[in-house]
């Protein structure tokens, strides 16, 4: 990592609330995929931190791009190819797809057909705001620091889990020192 933050600069940071929004979007297949290793087509995530619960995200599906899955005519229900970024996509609600209006003369694809009722909004938002648990500034100080201290030295484990089985598939980590602000107002890692 080449990023390594300033413990001080953060404790001296006057703006102590935070909101963390973890968006999920892709999942990468391994390099190389054999007999072994089953990849699951459905997946969810859980992570914690700080003090907050333990949070589950819904079910998602592994899709290709929608271009690249039509010229492949790659078939959904088939195995997953190896070494291949697949969007994680959930199911649109009923009414979401009735809300826009389409031109019934509009020919469409299965696949085009299939993707308009997915969408990526999957997302894990973390709030931290000492001053609402604290009952005086020197309590809110402490608790500053105390959090400050928990990003400088800790990971986040997000635990991915098949979606069919409900069993752990893997996990992936990441250091809670690229959330520190430094001083800017906003910190957006990608």
């Amino acid at each position: 990592m080449t990023f390594k933050p300033k413990l001080d600069l953060e404790l001296k940071d006057m703006l102590r609330a935070c909101e963390i929004n973890i968006k999920f979007v892709v999942f990468k297949t391994p390099q190389y995929l054999n007999r072994e290793i089953r990849m699951p087509k459905k997946v969810f995530f859980t992570a914690k931190f700080f003090t907050k619960r333990q949070t589950k995200t819904g079910n998602v599906s592994l899709r290709l791009p929608k271009a690249q899955a039509s010229g492949q005519g790659s078939d959904p229900s088939g195995p997953l190819l190896a070494n291949q970024q697949y969007f994680l996509m959930r199911q649109k609600a009923t009414e979401e797809s009735k809300e826009g209006k389409k031109n019934p003369m509009q020919i469409k694809s299965a696949t085009d057909m299939e993707y308009e009722s997915l969408r990526n909004d999957l997302e894990i938002k973390f709030d931290f705001d000492p001053s609402l648990d604290a009952e005086n500034a020197k309590a809110e100080e402490g608790q500053h620091k105390i959090f400050c201290e928990y990003l400088y030295g800790r990971n986040m484990t997000i635990d991915i889990w098949n979606g069919e089985s409900m069993m752990h598939f893997g996990s992936c980590k990441i250091p809670l020192q690229l959330l520190m602000r430094q001083g800017q107002p906003l910190k957006t890692i990608g």
